[in-house]
């Protein structure tokens, strides 16, 4: 986007851009001329009725003449609803579909951008983003009809005033671009606040999407009062600003009024005069004419000072959400596959280096460094140590949804010459935080894909939350989140896993974050059997905080600040000091 470009060009590029019908956009558009071209004529017709009662007063044929002017203004107003009213049906259709459209893309293009990317930036701010976005592209769209309206009542009114009077007329058309001008030199300033106000309201809307998102957090710990003052604060942030406009703009509303009323006074005086001095009378149906037609432009003159604010402000919310597109261009999506040989038997990664913040080379800050481990087909891999030892960070990057800069990746002693990249197709990751959606059961599990019923139970049964749905009386069709519907913090991670579960049917490399995190241990244990039980074919990778799931798994590497301290198998590591500790730790607190 060109952010010098005019907000009047910009709004109708995208309108034109997200418009799905452009045939429909441009009937509607000849349909409203046409509209507005009837309405053009009611003045005339006026105008022609009271001539003819000045200076035909005692014509005989006077009463069916004003007769059929009068009808003729009816079918004028038929034929201004029949293309008015079919234009805008037209033009709520296209409004519609532009801001559906345009959501839709914006929506495409934040999930295409990476994991880094969505933790750099509020999700608040950026919903807050679209929709203002999105609801003034369909407030632009949906009132084209005005601009029309307004750009047919002007040049309209200017080329019957020059049949009537040239000289009105050219005076006519300097007061407008004056006027005009005059507009959009406030309208620059108002450009200014209108940013400052959008991004405070960006600000607030990211701080009332935290605490209703995290309620509980709010109502266990009494923080009510001091969140209250937090969205208080907040909402103030931009008045001084908001005021500040506000008068800017009730100013050039002052301004406009006062060039139309003087512009039509003293058009009319001189036409009296002019007409007086000319023929020694005033004829009151051109003096008429003249006054609706010059009070048709002084309407464009208002009209366009309030509608240009407004489509300032609208074009200021579309270029407030514009980052997006700037960033995802900015941003180098990784759009090219790699894959593994389909007959793979064994991985190894050595020498892997990774920071989530770009490292000075003096200092060498890594979250994982000279990590090096071996994945083979069909392996139980379990990864162990304290919070932030690099356990999630590890299966990260073997998803994809983060890259690292130094890596070494061999498939059957053969070196891959993308690294941990060629991985990312082939794996499925399930993390510890369980996102639950306000939807039903089955809808949580299969995100709208089409899946059959005996997978989804089977996945249930895996995850051993089939007993939690048997309890709900409308089954699979519960919506999780309705009132009566109470799923603990271990229940949801187990709904969670089981959309993971199946979502993961296709993929070779199973990664587990810790899903079980909040599970009771017995259930626990019986979810992980049955994972490799139905899961056998797979390789598994899981982050595991408890240690009585080690002897299920058939090797284990244990991290400790971003390194791999000891590896082995569970009998092996019994004999490892450094192991034995932390089990003795362990099995002592149990």
């Amino acid at each position: 986007m060109n952010k010098k470009r005019n907000p009047l060009i910009n709004l109708f590029i995208y309108s034109w851009k997200y418009s799905s019908r452009k045939g429909l956009f441009i009937t509607f558009v000849v349909f409203c001329v046409i509209a507005n071209s009837f309405q053009l004529l009611e003045p005339i017709v006026i105008s022609r009725i009271f001539n003819s009662v000045q200076f035909s007063a005692n014509d005989p044929g006077l009463f069916s003449f004003i007769a059929q002017n009068l009808i003729l203004l009816v079918f004028i107003t038929f034929g201004f609803w029949l293309f008015h009213g079919t234009s805008r049906l037209m033009e709520y259709k296209n409004a519609f579909l532009i801001r559906k459209n345009y959501k839709k893309e914006m929506f495409d293009k934040v999930i295409d951008l990476p994991v880094e990317w969505q933790k750099d930036h509020h999700s608040g701010d950026t919903i807050d983003r679209i929709n203002k976005a999105s609801h003034s592209l369909y407030q632009f769209s949906s009132h084209i009809f005005e601009i029309v309206q307004n750009l047919i009542r002007l040049f309209g009114s200017i080329i019957i005033l020059s049949i009537f009077d040239w000289r009105i007329a050219l005076a006519a058309v300097f007061v407008s671009v004056f006027a005009i001008w005059t507009s959009l030199k406030f309208d620059n300033k108002l450009k200014i606040g209108y940013r400052k106000v959008f991004k405070a309201e960006n600000y607030l809307a990211s701080a009332i999407h935290d605490y209703i998102s995290n309620v509980i957090t709010v109502i266990t710990l009494r923080l009510k009062k001091r969140v209250s003052g937090e969205i208080e604060s907040r909402s103030m942030l931009a008045f001084n600003t908001f005021n500040k406009n506000r008068k800017i703009d009730e100013f050039r509303w002052f301004i406009i009024s006062m060039y139309t009323s003087i512009a039509i006074s003293a058009a009319l005086i001189f036409s009296a005069y002019t007409s007086h001095k000319a023929r020694g009378v005033i004829a009151i149906g051109t003096l008429f004419i003249l006054y609706r037609y010059l009070k048709n432009m002084g309407g464009f003159f208002s009209n366009f000072a309030w509608k240009y604010g407004e489509i300032v402000r609208q074009d200021t919310a579309v270029k407030m959400a514009e980052y997006i597109n700037v960033e995802q261009k900015n941003v180098t999506l990784e759009t090219k596959k790699y894959y593994l040989p389909k007959k793979w038997r064994t991985l190894q990664v050595k020498n892997l280096y990774f920071s989530y913040k770009k490292v000075d080379k003096k200092e060498s800050v890594y979250n994982l460094s000279n990590i090096s481990l071996t994945i083979s087909q069909k392996l139980k891999i379990a990864l162990i140590g304290e919070s932030g030892s690099g356990k999630s960070t590890i299966l990260s990057l073997v998803r994809g949804l983060h890259h690292p800069g130094r890596n070494n990746v061999y498939c059957d002693g053969k070196k891959l010459e993308y690294g941990l990249r060629h991985l990312n197709e082939i794996t499925s990751l399930i993390p510890q935080d369980p996102e639950i959606f306000n939807s039903s059961v089955k809808d949580n599990i299969t995100m709208g894909t089409r899946v059959s019923t005996a997978d989804i139970n089977k996945v249930l049964e895996i995850a051993r939350f089939d007993k939690v749905v048997s309890r709900f009386k409308k089954g699979l069709r519960t919506n999780v989140l309705e009132k009566g519907v109470s799923l603990s913090g271990g229940e949801k991670q187990r709904l969670a896993l089981a959309r993971g579960l199946l979502m993961a049917k296709n993929y070779n490399i199973l990664l587990l974050d810790e899903p079980t995190s909040s599970v009771d241990s017995a259930n626990e244990i019986k979810i992980y059997q049955n994972i490799f039980k139905y899961y056998e074919d797979k390789t598994i990778l899981s982050a595991i905080h408890r240690l009585h799931l080690l002897r299920y798994f058939d090797y284990i590497y244990y991290f400790d600040k971003g390194k791999i301290i000891t590896e082995g198998t569970f009998n092996m590591l019994l004999r490892d000091d450094k192991f034995k500790i932390l089990w003795d730790n362990y099995t002592k607190n149990r």
